[in-house]
């Protein structure tokens, strides 16, 4: 556990805990060397390995009561010790930032702050990492400041339009050392890739987004307007590998006359029907530019039979037609002027998720795509 004296020094004082990445993964000594940088500027940081992994005893069990129960009391533990002045924050990544957000969820006593990056609130959404943090500021917008880079999955250190630690440090610093330090000015900051840069909102969707509706047609068009009949059918991809022409419905706008900026999420209703008991739906939406590449910025899956939820799956009868809305994951994103944009249905989105699907033909026969925009 690296303390604020530094190596081999003892330090008098009190001083607030960070528990740092509560995780699986047999990282100690990479971890302890990240955590330095809260170290010397005034804080405890614990980094352990949770229960059955690296060194520690017991079965693991990602996620279960047992583990958490785990972290709660690491938290307490920490608060009660003779340097610490019992506040503690929690920060992660993945399953740092899944545990961070179980732990506050249990609401340790001593527990002032969390940070998780890349947490999500359900492991069966389809609207994983992006989806999950903008669903858990939305729930709890008295208490949640938002944070929305153009990143990798991971830590931003490093990634283009970094952040940096310094952020992570006013957080603490604010919530844990009661120093005077500086939160963001709105609750939620939010890069508009590719290159818009940096915006804060009070809100997100920000309040002055509105909802633009698309239709899909036949001839694989994609304009303003209510939904029509049509018909469209595509062939299952039942490979591990990406599918062809024949396997994919595309629909695409006529070239953008203005800007458009996409601010939440997207949603594609389709009336659809499966030859197989079940089938999947994966919608990409993607920038088309005037020269024809695409670059995709946001996607979102749906199996047939979870259409009610994911508790118990709801029959799906070969033949029959099924109203399917598929969320895509929100996005901050400007289309310019004189690209595309483009929405894929298909019934895999490889490597992304698996070809699963049972083989034969799904038929599109009417579809409307709603999207939240600034502009």
């Amino acid at each position: 556990m690296p303390s604020p004296g530094g190596r081999g020094k003892r330090s008098p004082g009190r001083f607030p805990a960070i528990v740092y990445d509560f995780n699986a993964y047999d990282q100690l000594a990479a971890l302890g060397e990240a955590a330095s940088f809260f170290v010397t500027r005034g804080y405890v940081a614990a980094v352990c390995n949770v229960r059955g992994s690296g060194d520690s005893p017991g079965y693991l069990d990602p996620f279960s009561a047992q583990e958490q129960h785990d972290n709660y009391d690491l938290i307490e533990w920490l608060a009660r010790q003779r340097w610490a002045t019992g506040r503690v924050g929690q920060m992660g990544v993945s399953y740092g930032g899944h545990s961070s957000l179980l732990v506050a969820v249990n609401k340790p006593p001593h527990l002032a702050a969390i940070i998780p990056v890349d947490g999500i609130s359900d492991w069966y959404e389809n609207t994983i990492y992006r989806g999950g943090m903008v669903e858990n500021f939305q729930a709890c917008k008295e208490n949640v400041w938002l944070v929305a880079g153009p990143w990798q999955h991971g830590m931003p250190a490093g990634q283009y339009a970094d952040i940096g630690t310094g952020a992570f440090l006013a957080w603490w610093d604010h919530w844990l050392a009661r120093r005077p330090a500086p939160l963001p000015a709105k609750e939620v900051t939010t890069f508009e890739t590719p290159t818009g840069g940096w915006a804060q909102y009070d809100d997100w969707p920000p309040l002055a987004a509105r909802t633009r509706k698309l239709a899909l047609s036949g001839d694989g068009g994609l304009a303003p307007g209510q939904a029509r009949p049509f018909r469209a059918a595509y062939t299952v991809n039942t490979e591990p590998a990406p599918g062809t022409p024949e396997e994919r419905l595309v629909f695409r706008t006529d070239p953008l006359g203005t800007d458009l900026v996409l601010a939440g999420v997207i949603t594609a209703t389709v009336r659809t029907t499966f030859s197989a008991a079940d089938g999947n739906l994966a919608v990409v939406v993607s920038d088309v530019a005037p020269a024809g590449t695409a670059t995709r910025i946001t996607q979102g899956w749906l199996k047939a039979s979870h259409r009610a939820g994911h508790e118990r799956p709801a029959q799906v009868r070969p033949g029959v037609a099924y109203d399917l809305r598929v969320q895509a994951w929100p996005a901050h994103y400007r289309i310019a002027a004189g690209h595309r944009l483009e929405v894929t249905v298909a019934s895999d989105d490889y490597p992304e998720i698996d070809s699963d699907a049972p083989a034969g033909k799904v038929i599109l026969t009417r579809g409307a795509v709603t999207l939240t925009v600034l502009s």
